[in-house]
């Protein structure tokens, strides 16, 4: 029996900065035209404040994530996005 396997995009990705640093952004949160308090979850569609709509806007750069929401709403969202992943596999899987 053939069997193809799904893959999900990554939480997060690697990117190299022009100054030579590497950086990662997430798919959890993007970022808004908002000068302060611009992080927003995925799961809001727009901004309130400024009327940025989420699929036009970046993602957000995680080190900007845990400074405005603090490590530990950054643990539980990678926390709770891996459960999800593993969630998904197993029941695709058939387990």
């Amino acid at each position: 029996m053939s069997m193809t396997a799904r893959v999900s995009p990554p939480l997060t990705t690697r990117h190299l900065g022009s100054d030579g640093k590497q950086f990662f952004t997430t798919v959890a949160f993007w970022d808004c035209e908002c000068r302060h308090d611009y992080i927003h979850p995925y799961t809001e569609d727009s901004c309130p404040r400024c009327g940025a709509h989420r699929e036009e806007q970046p993602d957000s750069i995680v080190s900007e994530v845990i400074g405005q929401l603090g490590r530990e709403t950054w643990q539980t969202v990678t926390y709770n996005a891996i459960l999800s992943f593993v969630s998904a596999q197993k029941l695709y899987a058939g387990d």
